[in-house]
């Protein structure tokens, strides 16, 4: 599973409509604006019923413990030399 952590200002709702396109928007779980964790905490059981081929939205790094299987981080990072440098 792709896991593509959105950092905000960092081009998420264009990467958002590459990936609608390339694994169909049913494919995907979007976690952005949630009112609870219930997702997160319980995320493990939601795909071992459910199948997915990425998650992208705003979560914290570490999900990746409760994802069966294989899984890749994607993100980007706007002017990321002067952040390491910093």
């Amino acid at each position: 599973m792709k896991l593509f952590l959105h950092i905000p200002k960092t081009a998420g709702t264009t990467l958002l409509s590459i990936l609608d396109a390339q694994y169909g928007q049913k494919n995907i779980i979007t976690y952005y604006n949630q009112r609870s964790t219930q997702l997160l905490d319980h995320l493990d059981a939601y795909l071992t019923v459910n199948s997915f081929a990425a998650m992208i939205g705003h979560f914290p790094f570490g999900v990746h413990e409760k994802v069966p299987g294989d899984y890749e981080y994607v993100t980007f990072l706007r002017d990321p030399e002067s952040l390491v440098v910093s």
